[in-house]
Order: C-alpha cells, then sequence, then structure tokens
C-alpha cells in the first residue's frame, strides 16, 4: 500500500505548477469575454471544462497555463472585431 501512495505523491509533486493571474490579468480576461459578448457557460462549454475553472481563472484565485490565457484573449478579440 505505501508503494502504491508513494507513487502517487510522486506524479503529482512533478505536475507543473501555473502561476495565477495578476489581478489585472485577470480582470483583463473577464473585459474580453464580456465585450466578446460571451457567458461563463459558453466558455466552458467550449473548453470543454466547468463554469468554476473559468471563472477562477477570471477572479485570479486558480492557474494555468499562460499559453491558454494568450489564446483566450486573443479568441476574444478575434470576436469583438468580428462583430464591430
Amino acid at each position: 500500500m505505501y508503494k502504491i501512495w508513494s507513487a502517487i505523491k510522486n506524479v503529482f509533486s512533478k505536475m507543473r505548477k501555473y502561476p495565477v493571474p495578476t489581478k489585472e490579468e485577470a480582470e483583463e480576461l473577464k473585459r474580453l469575454r464580456q465585450e466578446a459578448g460571451m457567458t461563463i457557460p459558453q466558455v466552458a462549454e467550449a473548453l470543454h471544462t466547468n463554469q468554476a475553472r473559468i471563472s477562477e481563472y477570471e477572479n485570479g484565485k486558480r492557474g494555468t497555463d499562460p499559453d491558454l490565457i494568450e489564446k483566450l484573449k486573443k479568441r476574444y478579440k478575434l470576436i469583438i472585431q468580428y462583430n464591430a
């Protein structure tokens, strides 16, 4: 049993830890989503994740891959430009 828990602990310790976005980054992400006319449920569905996770990104309570945040911002900006 100890070997199993040790292996699990080892896997989790090697998992990549992502930085939590700054307050400004989180606010920008939320503002862009709103300007794009998207709701949190729509974004969550598109990313195949839950609404709480998107909310946590936008409130600066959860870290994620910085590349994902940049991709979201770019897509929001494209939607905003398209709708203009």
